[in-house]
């Protein structure tokens, strides 16, 4: 059977923690003979486990790059029928790559929505991301330094979200306002020193974005920086 995943046209965040995931569990569960992705073009570096040939980007650059319009699973200058004319090419090209009638090729599509992730978590496999570069000696921020004397560097700096990964995934640690990052960090697993006031839990061990990092420390904070900067020097003992 010759399986296709996607397309995929929505945020950076959610192909992380849903789409990429649910892609590697249908990899590693559903039997298959040829294995397609289609996603945006910058995000081939997230699929290493696929060949080239496997993965098809969206032809459309442009809506790839207006990530303003990315939305869960949505984009919001792609209509549904627009989508599922993406589909259909995606199918398309695929049946001419592999000399395969299309009714023999089977398409999983996951819901167009910008609501709430349409895949449970029992259909996610969560992997590292590999980078490459050498492992750094610095803190990565997402705001502003709250200790200033040592060597920082900041998220917002970055171009890409290859160059996001490859950030975090070379600092000595990750300081950030418990999210997204919060995440990334633990999926890599790089010490990580986040505060929070709502569901601390979901990034400590255990929770279900810890993805066995045992080095997150995740304060449940307010945001108050005296308080913030006492922990993180604490949790910095040993880590630079």
């Amino acid at each position: 059977m010759i399986i296709c995943v996607g397309p995929f046209v929505g945020d950076f965040e959610t192909e992380i923690l849903s789409f990429r995931p649910y892609v590697a569990w249908l990899y590693k569960n559903v039997k298959w003979n040829k294995f397609y992705v289609s996603s945006h073009y910058y995000s081939r570096f997230l699929y290493d486990f696929l060949e080239d040939e496997q993965f098809i980007p969206i032809l459309d650059n442009e809506l790839s790059d207006d990530k303003a319009s990315q939305v869960n699973y949505f984009h919001e200058k792609i209509p549904h029928k627009t989508f599922l004319r993406y589909t259909r090419n995606f199918k398309s090209k695929v049946s001419k790559l592999t000399g395969t009638k299309k009714e023999e090729i089977k398409v999983i599509g996951i819901s167009y929505t910008k609501l709430s992730d349409p895949i449970i978590s029992a259909k996610k496999v969560f992997e590292k991301i590999r980078t490459k570069g050498t492992k750094g000696n610095y803190i990565l921020y997402d705001t502003k330094p709250i200790i200033k004397e040592i060597e920082h560097k900041l998220i917002g700096n970055c171009s890409s979200s290859y160059d996001l990964i490859g950030l975090i995934s070379n600092a000595a640690c990750v300081v950030c306002k418990a999210g997204f990052y919060t995440a990334l960090a633990n999926l890599q697993g790089i010490p990580v020193f986040s505060w929070a006031v709502d569901y601390p839990g979901r990034y400590r061990h255990n929770g279900i974005y810890n993805f066995g990092n045992k080095n997150a420390h995740i304060l449940y904070c307010d945001g108050r920086e005296d308080i913030i900067q006492r922990a993180l020097t604490s949790f910095l003992v040993g880590k630079l």
